[in-house]
């Protein structure tokens, strides 16, 4: 899901931030379906940089920067940007499906416009890859780094710029590579039939997987012994009630022996967890969590409509990654 791409750009945009060439950028927007009276700039070093924007999503600003990686946050949606002291950049996009439809116009747009094509066409390969033959997929992995690597090589980019891609592709593809490794048993079970699960709800009864069919349902994996999940679920309870209409459920699924039953039912309780909270029958020797390979928690997966398994590896429900995830499945 691109984390490491990500995690690689970051890490090099601290090592930039340490050369403090700094230098002005003309910045300008055009946003169709304004939602928003504002956006705002970070990057490395503590940068913020708050900007108005009039009804119409335009602004006119100026403003210094050192050259780097930045994220540009906008109705809680991310763009990534690079810029560079002199550069002049233009965004134009439409606040309903930003990813889809942003152009980069202007001076010094360059390494942001490849940084988004990555981005985004990382996601497509990661999910091709995961699909592929065994007896092909190396062949499919090679000849798309190959391509890719090519393509930033031969650009006309910064060279930081293009260290700090290379070196993030490179992550990318261990990423997917690690993810295809550790998936092959579940990539069989997929490819023989869906998985079903039959677990024990707080509100009473039993729920199975294939009450969601035709739904994508987005699983949490937790334990009562490890309180991530409380930090975790102020934002499953958020984008729980954000996609409340639409065609996905978010289930929560503690990985418990039947003898911690009560302990569950009293924790639910205390801590006010709603939404749909379930128990596993035997821990981790679950026949769901064992095909699904949890190992530990908390961890969460995406399974499509059909009952097959989308992610094994699922973004992180404070991740607005995941949210424009859904904005793709759920168009």
């Amino acid at each position: 899901m691109n984390k490491y791409f990500i995690i690689v750009l970051v890490i090099f945009n601290f090592l930039l931030s340490c050369s403090r060439n700094e230098g002005e950028v003309k910045f300008t927007t055009n946003i169709s379906n304004n939602i928003s009276d504002s956006l705002v700039i970070t990057g490395a070093d503590n940068f913020r940089k708050v900007i108005s924007l009039d009804k119409k999503g335009n602004c006119n600003v100026k403003f210094n920067v050192t050259k780097g990686f930045y994220d540009l946050l906008y109705a809680n949606k991310y763009v990534h940007l690079y810029l560079k002291p002199n550069a002049e950049i233009n965004l134009a996009f439409d606040a309903n499906d930003i990813s889809n439809t942003i152009i980069y116009e202007g001076k010094g747009i360059d390494e942001s416009k490849c940084m988004a094509k990555y981005l985004l066409k990382n996601e497509k390969i990661k999910e091709r890859a995961l699909k592929t033959e065994s007896s092909n997929f190396t062949l499919f992995i090679e000849d798309e780094k190959k391509v890719a690597l090519e393509y930033i090589n031969k650009g006309d980019y910064d060279s930081d710029f293009k260290d700090a891609m290379i070196k993030s592709l490179e992550a990318f593809y261990a990423e997917v590579l690690r993810d295809y490794e550790e998936g092959a048993e579940l990539r069989e079970v997929n490819n023989k039939s869906p998985k079903e699960f039959e677990y024990e709800n707080y509100k009473g009864g039993k729920t199975k997987l294939s009450d969601f069919k035709g739904k994508y349902v987005y699983i949490t994996f937790w334990t009562l012994w490890n309180d991530k999940y409380l930090e975790e679920f102020k934002y499953i309870r958020a984008i729980t009630d954000k996609y409340k209409d639409k065609n996905v459920v978010f289930v929560n699924i503690s990985i418990e022996e039947q003898h911690e039953r009560d302990s569950w039912r009293k924790y639910i309780e205390e801590k006010k967890l709603d939404g749909i909270q379930l128990i596993s029958d035997r821990g981790f020797k679950s026949d769901f969590i064992t095909k699904c390979n949890i190992k530990d928690v908390p961890v969460h997966i995406l399974i499509d409509p059909k009952g097959y398994i989308l992610s094994i590896d699922a973004w992180d429900p404070s991740s607005l990654s995941l949210q424009s995830q859904f904005e793709t499945l759920l168009k």
